[in-house]
C-alpha cells in the first residue's frame, strides 16, 4: 500500500505528518514519498483494540510549560463504511474538567473509510492551559521549567480519557483488549501525563459464547460475552434481525442470584433494540454496562425482550440455553 503525508493545519504548532494509504495507480499500488517527524520516534508501544476495528499502537502524552500534548499511532483492523472521532477528555486528579483533545480521526483526511487492514497512521494534538484554567493551580519556574502547581504546593496529574466512537451515532467502540487502564465503561482507556505505560495486557473482554434463543417474530439471540471489571459489568449480547419489518422491541434483563423466574432483580440490564433502524436478516450486538455499588454481584442474567409498547413479553420459540416458557424468559451464567 502506498503512502502520502499530511501536515498539521494549525501552522503556529509543530509540524505534525500522518501516513495513510494513498490511491492506487493503474490498478498497481503506487509508492509515495512520505516523511516522519522524530518527534514520533518516541511513542511508547501500547496495545489497544478497539472492538477489532481499530487499534492504537503508540502513544505519548506530556506536560509542559502550561501546554499538553498527545501524539498518537493509529493501525486499521477492518474497513469501516463511515468516519470515526476520537474522544479525549482532559480532567484534573479531583475530577474537575480541564479541556478537550477530541478530534476526528487524523482531521478526517483521510476518512476512516479509505483505509485498509494493514494501514497506519500519526497524529498528534496541543491543548494550552494558562494559570487561570480552573485547575485550582498557578504556572511555576520550576527546575526543569516551567510547571503547573496546585496552590498547596502538590503535585499536578491530569488524567485523559481516550475513546473511539461513530462518527454519526457518537457511540463508542468497546475495548476488546489494552495494556493501557480501561475505564468503568469499559469503552476507554485513561492515560497519566507524564507516565509511561505498561506493555502487559490489563484487560481483555471475554470470548463470544454462541446460544439460540430464537423469538416469535424472528428475532434471535446467537451469543453473548460477560466481562468483568473493577466493580463494574459488562455484558455483550449477539442478535440477529428478523427478515421482515419489525415493530419497535426493548430486551429486559435482570441480575439475579439464581435460575428463577421470581427470583429479586439485583442488577437492570434493559435496552432498546431499535430494530427498525436495523438491516432485516443482519447481525448486530450491543454491550450493555453497569456498575455495581455494593452487594452480591449477579450470577445469572435473566433476560427476554418485549413491545416497547405495552411490554407485552415476546414467546420464546427455541432456546439452547435454560428458560421459563410461562415467563418468557431465559438465563445465562455471568460467571
Amino acid at each position: 500500500m502506498g503512502l502520502r503525508h499530511f501536515k498539521s493545519r494549525a501552522q503556529s504548532r509543530p509540524r505534525t505528518w500522518a501516513l495513510a494509504p494513498s490511491a492506487y495507480w493503474g490498478g498497481e499500488p503506487g509508492l509515495r514519498d512520505a516523511f516522519v517527524s522524530a518527534e514520533y520516534a518516541q511513542l511508547h508501544p501500547v496495545d489497544v483494540n478497539f472492538n477489532n476495528i481499530w487499534q492504537l499502537i503508540g502513544v505519548r502524552f506530556w506536560e509542559r510549560e502550561g501546554g499538553f500534548t498527545l501524539s498518537l499511532r493509529w493501525r486499521c483492523l477492518r474497513k469501516v463504511n463511515g468516519w470515526l472521532h476520537c474522544f479525549a477528555h482532559l480532567a484534573g486528579e479531583a475530577g474537575q474538567d480541564l479541556g478537550w483533545l477530541s478530534h476526528d480521526l487524523l482531521g478526517a483526511e483521510p476518512q476512516p473509510a479509505e483505509w485498509a487492514p494493514g494501514d497506519e497512521g500519526y497524529e498528534t494534538r496541543h491543548l494550552e492551559l494558562g494559570p487561570r484554567s480552573g485547575r485550582g493551580g498557578c504556572l511555576t519556574l520550576g527546575p526543569h521549567g516551567y510547571e503547573i502547581q496546585h496552590r498547596d504546593g502538590g503535585a499536578s496529574e491530569a488524567r485523559l480519557t481516550l475513546a473511539l466512537c461513530d462518527g454519526v451515532t457518537g457511540e463508542r467502540l468497546a475495548v476488546a483488549s489494552s495494556t493501557l487502564p480501561v475505564d468503568e465503561t469499559c469503552t476507554a482507556v485513561v492515560l497519566t501525563a507524564g507516565t509511561v505505560p505498561g506493555s502487559e495486557v490489563v484487560f481483555r473482554r471475554g470470548p463470544l459464547r454462541p446460544c439460540r434463543v430464537a423469538f416469535d417474530g424472528g428475532l434471535e439471540l446467537t451469543g453473548y460475552a460477560v466481562t468483568h471489571g473493577e466493580n463494574t459489568l459488562l455484558v455483550r449480547l449477539h442478535w440477529r434481525a428478523p427478515e421482515r419489518d419489525a415493530e419497535p422491541v426493548r430486551f429486559f434483563g435482570h441480575g439475579v442470584a439464581q435460575t428463577d423466574a421470581e427470583a429479586e432483580s439485583l442488577l437492570s440490564f434493559d435496552q432498546e433494540l431499535c430494530l427498525e433502524q436495523r438491516l432485516r436478516g443482519r447481525e448486530f450486538e450491543f454491550d450493555i454496562f453497569r456498575t455495581i455499588d455494593g452487594g452480591a454481584a449477579p450470577a445469572f442474567l435473566r433476560g427476554g425482550v418485549c413491545r416497547s409498547k405495552g411490554l407485552e413479553r415476546l414467546v420464546i420459540r427455541a432456546s439452547s440455553v435454560e428458560c421459563h416458557e410461562q415467563a418468557r424468559c431465559f438465563f445465562l451464567p455471568l460467571t
